[in-house]
């Protein structure tokens, strides 16, 4: 993972190279004390320039912090072409129990003073954030949706409500029963900001870890909602596993100022780099035994795949590439970009129960994807080892739906061994067969597949996919949707069974064609068809049931007809 932990810093590296020192101003004094701001400034800043501008406010819960806090962050949207502002403020002296009066007014002092002094600064007065962690956090979102509690030394005249919102797990509800609410008290209607949202909110862009015990994500998801109904852009990102103050460190400290990045270049505020840009989605879509020449593209005559036709004439058609000549070594190569024999060093295919499957130690395509802030799902068929250290959860995806195996593997009685429609044969011997064919979520077995489950298999990955899709649209992913079909025994969906004139095999081809129109229609409506990857591949070549013309050779084979896949 090393390698993901360099292009994490790399964006901080590139931001790294054209800045200037900060410099420093009184921009208020309380009695004797005099409140400074800390100001980064783009290398190429000159008087006259009208710049964007990031405010920054530290946390420390009212009580503690420094505008050190900041640093890295403001000097490298700076180098963006940013001023960055970081903020000094009076924090509640010790024993004191009541609310944050004066840091709250502080904070709107702050931002009249640069707004006031916007030419001094080289700052466009209509285009000032206000940023914070924690509750420096609640100070920057109070700015912005609240009136009252200012300093009377103040310029009124001057209006201190930010035209942006950049908050790092935000205290901004202090209503009861949330942090701070001890503090506030009654009062908490003139303070916290989630009970004030109104029309007139900026657009705001909020991060926090889904393992902060201060602020909840129901918090968050409560106040985006309540931006989304006064009709304010809200843009929520949520981390796995991270912490109170996650944005201080590595990899979280890139991965958030990255996507302010993002942010400020969606409105219009940074021109786009290479490194701000959305990052692409990626779809592999891969189908179990399919033959070379068994879709439109690479010249079928029997199945109508207009779906895939579509996507051929649209994209571009693979015509030499290979695959190892069996399931479970082909997968370990897909997922991991090695010789098929390096990854997985098996004669033939894994069984149910095998001791041996993918090595954890082995790096995944979803492992160095979701290190470079990726959501990860497989829906569909595994086949890497069904213990739990090789299940898909332990390899790198957020998210496991599917067969851990081939939809042969299980007792015969259960329809294992038979196509749809055909009898089902007597078990042979006096051995105890292989275990039940299990349907999982993540691990945890959800049903035990049967005849009429097999029927379901693509219907139900597909909308799975069009689910996750819809889910993740505003963060990039990685969706693998690797489907039993056309595998035996042969199950097509009820829909198309006995639709084709060719046989169930076409059948279930043809089902597999609707299912690529679905995913492919799912990213259209997102409005993700021009920044997603979709790859449509088979593990390895066809058996005797398809059609693998001009190949010689099938599934099992060292033949081309074994291994080049479309």
């Amino acid at each position: 993972m090393k390698l993901i932990l360099i292009i994490g810093f790399a964006f901080i590296a590139l931001l790294c190279s054209h800045a200037a020192a900060a410099e420093t101003l009184v921009y208020k004094k309380a009695g004797d004390r005099e409140l400074r701001l800390h100001i980064e400034k783009p290398a190429d800043w000159k008087v006259g320039d009208k710049r964007p501008a990031i405010v920054f406010f530290f946390g420390g819960g009212w009580v503690g912090g420094t505008p050190e806090q900041f640093r890295g962050q403001s000097e490298s949207l700076a180098k963006r072409g940013m001023v960055g502002v970081r903020v000094e403020y009076r924090t509640i002296a010790k024993g004191d129990k009541g609310p944050p009066l004066v840091c709250c007014a502080d904070a709107k002092s702050a931002m009249r003073y640069v707004r006031g002094h916007a030419v001094e600064l080289g700052v466009n007065p209509a285009r000032i954030a206000a940023a914070g962690g924690s509750a420096g956090g609640h100070l920057a979102a109070f700015t912005a949706m609240l009136d009252g509690l200012d300093d009377p030394a103040d310029d009124a005249k001057i209006s201190c409500k930010p035209d942006a919102l950049v908050l790092f797990n935000p205290v901004f509800n202090n209503g009861p029963g949330q942090w701070g609410h001890e503090r506030v008290g009654e009062r908490f209607r003139e303070i916290s900001p989630a009970h004030n949202i109104k029309k007139a909110a900026p657009p705001t862009c909020v991060f926090l870890g889904d393992a902060d015990k201060l602020i909840g994500v129901p918090v968050l998801r409560g106040f985006e909602a309540a931006m989304k109904a006064a009709g304010v852009r809200c843009d929520a990102h949520v981390y796995p596993g991270a912490a109170h103050g996650f944005f201080n460190k590595e990899p979280h400290k890139s991965q958030t100022l990255a996507e302010a990045d993002k942010f400020f270049v969606s409105l219009g505020w940074l021109t786009a780099t290479a490194a701000s840009a959305p990052k692409p989605n990626f779809v592999v879509i891969n189908i179990d035994d399919m033959g070379y020449a068994d879709i439109g593209p690479f010249g079928s005559k029997l199945n109508r795949t207009p779906q895939l036709d579509r996507m051929a004439k649209e994209g571009r058609k693979l015509t030499s590439f290979y695959a190892a000549p069996v399931c479970s070594p082909s997968r370990a190569a897909l997922m991991t970009g090695c010789y098929a024999k390096r990854a997985l060093p098996i004669p033939h295919v894994l069984f149910p129960a095998d001791a041996v499957g993918l090595s954890p130690k082995e790096i995944t395509v979803a492992e160095v994807l979701k290190g470079a802030g990726y959501a990860t799902g497989i829906i569909g068929k595994w086949h890497l080892g069904d213990q739990p250290e090789f299940l898909p959860n332990a390899q790198g995806f957020d998210l496991h739906f599917g067969l851990p195996y081939s939809n042969d593997m299980g007792p015969i009685a259960d329809g294992v061994r038979s196509d749809l429609g055909k009898p089902i044969p007597a078990a042979k011997g006096a051995g105890k067969g292989q275990p039940p064919l299990p349907l999982l979520r993540n691990g945890a077995v959800v049903k035990r597949v049967l005849p009429d489950d097999q029927q379901s298999l693509v219907e139900i990955y597909t909308n799975e996919a069009v689910k996750f899709i819809a889910e993740k649209k505003a963060a990039p992913f990685f969706l693998y949707l690797p489907h039993n079909a056309v595998h035996f025994p042969l199950y097509p969906g009820r829909k198309w069974a006995g639709k084709s004139p060719h046989g169930i095999y076409s059948d279930w081809v043809e089902e597999v064609d609707w299912s690529v129109g679905r995913v492919l229609g799912a990213l259209r409506e997102n409005g993700l068809a021009e920044r997603t990857l979709v790859i449509f591949t088979t593990d390895n070549g066809g058996t005797p049931r398809a059609v693998n013309t001009p190949l010689r050779g099938h599934k099992g084979s060292t033949l081309e007809g074994g291994m080049r896949v479309p």
